[in-house]
C-alpha cells in the first residue's frame, strides 16, 4: 500500500504525519515509530491528503476553528475499543474540554480511563 509522510513544523515542534491510500495513518514526533510498524515503502511527493491536515492543523495550533475534519483514517489493525473511542474524540467540539472518563462513558466503556 503507498503512503505519504511529511514532516510539518508546528507550535509544538515537529509533527511527522503519514497517510496511506486510505487516510490518515499517524501524527506523531518520531519518525521511527512508522518506520517499525510499517513494511511497505514510502513516499515523499505532496498528496492532497497531506496538504489538507497541513491545513488543518495549521488552524487548530494558531486558535482557529478547524471546521468539519473531512480527513479520512486508515484504522486497519486497530481495536474496536479504540474505534469507538476515536469515534466519539470526533465528536467532541472546538474547544470543549472532555476527560478521559467521560469519553469512554460515550464510547460505552464506563471505568476505561487509566
Amino acid at each position: 500500500m503507498k503512503r505519504f509522510i511529511r514532516s510539518l513544523t508546528t507550535p509544538l515542534g515537529p509533527l511527522t504525519v503519514e497517510m496511506s491510500e486510505i487516510g490518515l495513518r499517524y501524527i506523531g514526533t518520531r519518525k521511527e515509530n512508522i518506520d517499525v510498524r510499517w513494511s511497505d515503502p514510502y513516499d515523499n511527493d505532496d498528496d492532497d491528503r497531506l496538504s489538507a491536515v497541513k491545513t488543518y492543523l495549521a488552524d487548530y495550533f494558531y486558535g482557529r476553528e478547524p471546521g468539519r475534519n473531512d480527513i479520512p483514517l486508515d484504522m486497519t489493525g486497530i481495536s474496536d475499543f479504540r474505534k469507538r473511542v476515536y469515534s466519539e474524540l470526533m465528536k467532541v467540539g472546538f474547544g470543549e474540554v472532555v476527560t478521559y472518563g467521560e469519553l469512554g462513558k460515550r464510547a460505552g466503556y464506563t471505568g476505561s480511563a487509566r
